[in-house]
Formats: C-alpha cells, structure tokens, sequence
C-alpha cells in the first residue's frame, strides 16, 4: 500500500500524521516529503493564517535555517560554553534514575543545574555546560534519546581556550 501526497499513515504507533512522498528538483529548491505530526501541521497553519502568510514552505524553510544556525557552532571541533533546558514528563519516565545517569556520565562537562516542578507535574532543568562541542552533542543527544525528556533547548557561545 503506498502512500500518495497527504496520504494518513501511522508512524510507529505514534498518533496518525500526513506523510508527504515527491523528490522533485527546479532550480535552488528542491520538492521532498517529509513527516510531519497532524498537531503540528495543525499548528503551523494556525500560526501562517494569524499572521497572513500562504507559503507553508516558506515557514518550513525558515525553521530548519534556524534549527541549523542553533547547531552551527557544535558542528564544529572547538570549545563552548552555554546553557540545556529541557523539559521532563515524569508520567512519561516513572523516575529519575536515566536523567541522573546522563548526568553524571556527563559531569565533566556539566558546571551547575537547577530545576523547578511544574503544576502539571513536568520539570524543568537548566544546565550550564562547558566543554568540547563533541562531548556536548552527545550530552544533547543522550537527553533527545530519553523517553521521558518531552523537549531539548540550547545556547552557545564559543569559550576560547587560555594558556598561561
């Protein structure tokens, strides 16, 4: 069975999203299809209608580019410092134990923490960190792995390196 454009389709038992299926080239763009959840479409086309724009396209291109400029800086092999926030669903992890495990598996790079509870029974947690962009990566990338870490955000300046 295949899937035509905005064909429904289930996505590893997550809830039903619009599968999107052309690999077409004209000129600098290129046509492709991508998987998107049907509460996100829903919300960016709530956001393109309250601000009048009509290119769904438009605002897709505009969030990868940003997306890609937060990660600029850990592509590259160098030293930074700045701040994790992600958001934790306790229903979702019925404990503590992986968050604490990433954590001190990444205390070398991890200088303070602190978190606070939500109503709703999710946390909140701010991390400063400093160090090797490639140890970071793999610090973000352990917390995106978690199931119950719901959302990763990150800030980062480049830390020169002082010989003295």
């Amino acid at each position: 069975m295949g899937f035509g454009p905005f064909d429904e389709a289930p996505f590893h038992g997550r809830p039903t999203i619009f599968r999107v299926n052309c690999m077409c080239e004209h000129g600098k763009t290129v046509k492709t299809g991508v998987t998107i959840p049907r509460s996100i479409l829903r919300k960016v086309e709530i956001f393109m209608k309250s601000n009048q724009i009509r290119s769904r396209s438009r605002v897709i291109t505009e969030a990868l580019r940003s997306y890609i400029l937060d990660r600029d800086v850990l592509m590259r092999d160098t030293y930074v410092v700045g701040s994790v926030l992600y958001v934790y669903d306790y229903e979702r992890g019925k404990n503590v134990k992986p968050i604490l495990k990433v954590k001190s598996d990444f205390r070398d790079v991890i200088v303070f923490s602190t978190d606070f509870s939500l109503e709703d029974g999710r946390l909140i947690e701010l991390l400063v960190v400093k160090g090797s962009t490639s140890r970071i990566r793999r610090l973000i990338g352990a917390l995106e792995s978690l199931k119950c870490v719901m959302h990763v955000k990150f800030t980062f300046i480049e830390y020169p390196l002082r010989f003295e």
